[in-house]
């Protein structure tokens, strides 16, 4: 019987939290797998820190081969020398400029991402499979398809769930100890990315968005100008080291522990630790940091993001901000979900900004919540079920009834 090959495209250090679980799936099969690395972007101005270095994942397995590629005309000799049958990535083959048919024989797979998915629905036809998270997702595949006027072939769309959900086995008391917390609650702040990676709306929101609200990271272009500018405007506007300088208070005087997990693209200055426990960034990969602080966390505060859903999903009681200066991205956020992604009975709350600065936080957080309206919701927008493995319901899709005359 010959053996199933299969490879995952690495064109970003995060990559790997989406493939991670299924990796290990076929790699406890003995599969042979193939991660190509895609090592033809730049590293420059901090683009280094989504670089994905082949250390991104490690294992002694001989059934997983690491292949770097340093041009997209060489995906298409890797596929057909190596006789692949199967290609996971998380975008469609005129990403990496690749004609389908010239690896007629491969099957190209596409992996729900969060919401990056819809904005790539122009070429989505170029792909064998489609796996998302729900029904719910999937007719929102078709609503971006329809609007972009591509006809989705729908047999190739597959309701599997998040297989980032598989085989969660923390124990919360390791984790405090790794993390050399103490065992008390623990609220977390998950804030914006930089400013210059939103759209707006208008040149004055542009202007307060990336100078004035925002963070600054601290390698980027006059840092120390652009800090001294910020913490001078932060004396007449609500921004973010406001918002984590109120969260701070309500901590200490709570008992709580208060932890800051930020984005690898944003580099939060040592001069807010002061503020809080711990700040994190994507540290670890294939169990994800964000999956082991949520797991560990009681209360969050997040800016508008899919990350509400991994939050909902660890039965955080989660408190969700929407601001108007990033009204372009959050609009395109409801409408690649819902309004109730965000603002769930039971789950998690949606508010505006002015809300957070002028309530306080015990109010905020006094709506009603329960591990079964938590469940609830990652059922319907997560398709999860306690029994389910997604990994299994995802191989049994692509072998068992595609490629079983190759077996």
């Amino acid at each position: 019987m010959l053996q199933k090959k299969i490879a995952f495209i690495i064109s970003k250090r995060m990559y790997i939290k989406f493939f991670s679980n299924l990796i290990l799936h076929f790699e406890k099969k003995k599969y042979d797998i193939y991660l190509l690395f895609d090592y033809t972007q730049s590293r420059e101005k901090g683009k280094w820190r989504e670089f994905p270095h082949l250390e991104v994942y490690h294992s002694y397995s001989q059934n997983i081969k690491k292949i770097i590629f340093n041009n997209f005309s060489d995906i298409e000799n890797l596929i057909n020398f190596n006789a692949i049958e199967i290609v996971i990535s998380l975008v469609n083959p005129s990403f990496y400029n690749l004609e389908k048919k010239n690896i007629s024989r491969t099957k190209w797979v596409i992996l729900q991402n969060g919401f990056d998915i819809f904005y790539h629905s122009k070429t989505i036809n170029n792909s064998d499979f489609i796996f998302m998270y729900s029904e719910f997702f999937k007719e929102k595949l078709d609503y971006f398809c329809k609007k972009d006027k591509i006809k989705l072939k729908k047999e190739n769309v597959h309701v599997v769930g998040n297989p980032q959900f598989d085989n969660i086995n923390f124990n919360k008391n390791k984790l405090i100890t790794k993390f050399n917390l103490t065992p008390k609650k623990i609220l977390t702040f998950l804030p914006w990315g930089a400013g210059n990676l939103y759209r707006y709306e208008n040149q004055i929101k542009n202007f307060i968005g990336k100078y004035v609200f925002c963070l600054p990271y601290n390698d980027g272009k006059f840092y120390y100008f652009r800090k001294l500018f910020f913490k001078l405007c932060s004396k007449f506007v609500f921004n973010e080291i406001e918002i984590i300088k109120k969260i701070s208070k309500y901590c200490k005087e709570n008992n709580y522990h208060f932890l800051i997990k930020s984005r690898s693209k944003k580099i939060i200055d040592s001069e807010y630790q002061k503020y809080c426990d711990l700040i994190l960034y994507d540290d670890e990969i294939i169990d994800s940091t964000i999956k082991q602080v949520l797991y560990m966390s009681d209360y969050v505060i997040s800016a508008a993001s899919t990350a509400v859903g991994e939050s909902v999903f660890f039965n955080c009681k989660t408190i969700n901000i929407f601001n108007n200066i990033f009204k372009y991205d959050d609009d395109i956020l409801i409408e690649s979900s819902s309004n109730n992604y965000f603002d769930n009975d039971g789950s998690c709350k949606k508010i505006d900004i002015k809300e957070l600065k002028n309530k306080n936080l015990d109010i905020l957080f006094n709506f009603e919540f329960s591990e079964n309206s938590c469940l609830e919701y990652s059922e319907h927008f997560y398709d999860y079920h306690r029994k389910q493995n997604t990994c299994e319901k995802i191989e049994k899709i692509l072998f068992n009834k595609t490629l079983k005359s190759n077996v």
